[in-house]
């Protein structure tokens, strides 16, 4: 008996042997998003700098961190295409690996778009930019607890979700601003046309930058 345990014992590990050659490991996902949401936080972390104080190197930086993460998203994608298992869904896996770019890509358009379009930060601009940053360390917590089991993921992903909705609510309140809804605000009495129009191309551009934030928002949503 006890040889023939010893041949099956043996025989298990000419199995195990075999199958950690033939078969290839699966990569672990939950650190590989890990280190694509801390790309992220850094991302917005540095444009959150910018917003408060638009330094051409903070914009420098910003783009620098963003192209880290397109390398990170590119590691994660080949990955994923080579894994014989993954451990997760694996079309999930694939849309979280490009949201979570996503978010770094807008983070480095909306500093872009304040260079190119000569604005500086407003008040909701910093609360958004802000609170997307939140939500990104809330996307970086949750990605490193993937191997805690899905209730530790799941609290921190309602706090992303939190965090989104915050941020629809101040970019409805920052394009009421913008935009209001009596045009004596905009062009009072006896101002003149060319007044009003100034006013209006500022408030367009303005809008185009709580744009690429709300994008942001969603991409943040949609990752979560």
């Amino acid at each position: 008996m006890s040889e023939l345990g010893g041949a099956e014992g043996r025989f298990e590990n000419l199995i195990g042997w075999v199958a950690r050659r033939v078969l290839p490991r699966t990569p672990e996902f939950g650190a590989l998003l890990a280190d694509q949401t801390a790309v992220a936080v850094e991302v917005w972390d540095a444009s959150v700098s910018y917003c408060e104080t638009p330094d051409p190197r903070l914009a420098d930086r910003v783009s620098a961190l963003e192209k880290r993460g397109d390398a990170l998203r590119d590691r994660n994608h080949r990955a994923l295409r080579k894994a014989f298992s993954v451990g997760f869904d694996r079309h999930l896996t694939a849309s979280a690996i490009q949201r979570i770019d996503d978010l770094s890509n807008y983070g480095k358009t909306t500093v872009r778009e304040m260079q190119l379009l000569g604005l500086k930060s407003d008040p909701h601009v910093l609360v958004i930019a802000e609170e997307i940053l939140a939500g990104a360390h809330e996307l970086h917590r949750a990605a490193t607890s993937l191997g805690d089991g899905p209730k530790a993921v799941e609290q921190r992903i309602r706090v992303v979700h939190k965090h989104e909705r915050n941020i629809e609510k101040h970019y409805r309140r920052a394009v009421a601003n913008l935009f209001p809804a009596d045009p004596d605000e905009v062009i009072g009495e006896g101002d003149e046309l060319r007044n009003a129009v100034g006013h209006l191309l500022a408030a367009m551009r303005q809008r185009e930058v709580y744009r690429h934030l709300s994008n942001a928002a969603d991409r943040l949503d949609a990752a979560g």
